[in-house]
């Protein structure tokens, strides 16, 4: 923060080296590694301190009176005024609210922090049946009311179902499927999905 007032500056570095000597109780690592230990430590302190900020001023914005419960009153009075009045936060805010919106659609889903992975294995556990590419695709790029979240996902499923088509097995003069399988070299569905997604 620049020149935060009240000290909040200076405040994250003392608690991060407390936070630090509670998560060496608990982990071990070589000596060697501690500098790089220590440096992702803190990224990912500042990742999650920056998102649950985040999180406070989207609730504050809903509720002018909201005051989260592990902040203190003036504390949290002197965030809103820091929020409000610095200038290089409002700069920061305003250019990632640019980027946000510049990127719409471009990586979009419904999965939460899921990975599609485990949504197959949760599909595949609640169904008994392995889910194919598609299945998991449409559960994770569809809202609640069923709809796509965005039109290139519609457009993704739309094309995955005409290269499916593109390449289904013609059957041979006699109908025998397994003879025209062994002629030809047919794509698996990670390539077929890769290419149209």
């Amino acid at each position: 923060m620049d020149a935060a007032p009240g000290g909040l500056q200076q405040r994250p570095r003392m608690l991060s080296g407390q936070r630090m000597s509670a998560f060496e109780k608990y982990c071990m690592w070589d000596p060697q590694h501690n500098a790089r230990v220590r440096q992702i430590f803190d990224i990912k302190g500042s990742e999650r301190l920056r998102g649950l900020m985040c999180q406070e001023r989207v609730r504050y914005s809903k509720d002018s009176d909201y005051v989260p419960k592990y902040i203190l009153a003036p504390i949290w009075r002197l965030l809103l005024h820091y929020w409000a009045t610095n200038s290089h936060f409002k700069n920061w805010s305003a250019a990632n609210t640019v980027n946000r919106a510049a990127n719409a659609g471009s990586s979009m889903h419904t999965g939460g922090s899921i990975s599609m992975n485990e949504h197959a294995r949760r599909m595949e556990k609640k169904t008994g049946a392995k889910p194919s590419l598609e299945e998991v695709y449409t559960k994770c790029h569809t809202k609640k009311d069923k709809t796509w979240i965005d039109e290139k996902s519609k457009r993704a499923i739309y094309r995955r179902k005409i290269e499916l088509s593109q390449v289904a097995l013609p059957l041979d003069d006699e109908g025998d499927f397994e003879a025209s399988k062994e002629n030809l070299k047919m794509p698996d569905d990670y390539s077929i999905w890769n290419e149209v997604v």
